[in-house]
């Protein structure tokens, strides 16, 4: 019985804990893991920053907390996606968050591509009364489009505090120049001379953006909430990959995937599962070991010059 009551404090104690880390307040909210990581490493000590979403949780379907909403109300600045990827801001900005500066990263973004891995009914932007669109958020995948909000995020940070903006400027200079380099690593292992075709597989499409520099991404399902495809699409599936010499299928790191279609389709092209990392989020772990937006990104890289298919 001792026993038994030590466990459930214990349990209890770390629940405690953990709703106490979530409610912490801070002076600037970000919400994906990308925009959290441009905040820190331009603002640095100037002001507190927190993360709205825990380590390790999927954006499209965490509730934020009142407490946390509540302490939100009362930062300087929220950084957010847009698109409806955090809907509990974008409904909230002209009520919940009206006296926060919320900014929206995607605002006058250049490039953004039609369509959605998720059923998302709600992202969407009416361009007249009978056209819908849906855009994919996962912006931060293009280096190109997280200068883009490097941009909008020195100039509300230059906003907030006028007199560090040559700090927030020199800061955020020096991380542009590193996401041009990673633009044209991206660019160069795509478009590699010994790349057969520019072509990979996914379960989890988080990387249309990467359209831009030529590569062609397939699907295993339509949409990630997708849970079944048809005896005729499973084949369909199987057979394009085999035209495209394919042998890896890429499943997305700290996010469950369809196993079972997914070893279905392995089996068939005889290949092997392998792992990339979408960054909207990055577990506990993986920010204790110093994981970050460049080293993830980069192991990216390693893994497209593994699944490409090469002469």
């Amino acid at each position: 019985m001792k026993k038994m009551i030590f466990v459930l404090l214990t349990i209890f104690s770390m629940l405690l804990i953990s709703g106490c880390s979530r409610s912490t307040k801070a002076e600037i909210y970000a919400t994906v893991y990308p925009v959290e990581f441009i905040v820190k490493e331009i603002a640095k000590e100037e002001f507190t920053v927190a993360n709205v979403y825990p380590r390790g949780s999927n954006v499209h379907d965490y509730e934020l907390s009142i407490k946390t909403i509540a302490n939100m109300t009362e930062a300087k600045a929220i950084f957010y996606i847009g698109l409806n990827l955090e809907p509990a801001i974008c409904n909230g900005v002209n009520s919940t968050f009206k006296n926060v500066n919320t900014v929206a990263l995607t605002e006058g973004m250049a490039g953004l591509i039609s369509g959605s891995d998720h059923d998302h009914s709600s992202e969407a932007h009416a361009e007249d009364e009978n056209v819908i669109k849906y855009y994919d958020p996962h912006v931060w995948t293009d280096p190109l489009k997280m200068i883009h909000m490097t941009n909008l995020v020195r100039d509300e940070l230059i906003n907030l505090k006028p007199e560090k903006e040559a700090f927030f400027r020199e800061n955020a200079s020096a991380l542009m120049i590193k996401l041009s380099d990673l633009d044209f690593k991206l660019n160069s292992t795509i478009n590699d001379d010994n790349v057969l075709y520019k072509v990979i597989m996914v379960d989890h499409n988080a990387y249309n953006y990467w359209s831009r520099y030529g590569l062609e991404i397939l699907k295993t399902r339509q949409t990630n909430d997708t849970t079944e495809v048809s005896p005729a699409e499973f084949q369909a599936i199987v057979q394009l990959a085999k035209e495209h010499n394919l042998k890896y299928i890429i499943t997305t790191k700290n996010e469950a995937g369809n196993e079972e279609l997914i070893n279905k389709i392995v089996q068939e092209i005889q290949g092997e599962k392998i792992d990339m990392h979408n960054l909207s989020t990055i577990t506990i772990l993986e920010y204790e070991s110093k994981e970050n937006y460049f080293t993830i990104m980069e192991n990216n890289i390693k893994v497209l010059e593994k699944v490409l298919p090469r002469n």
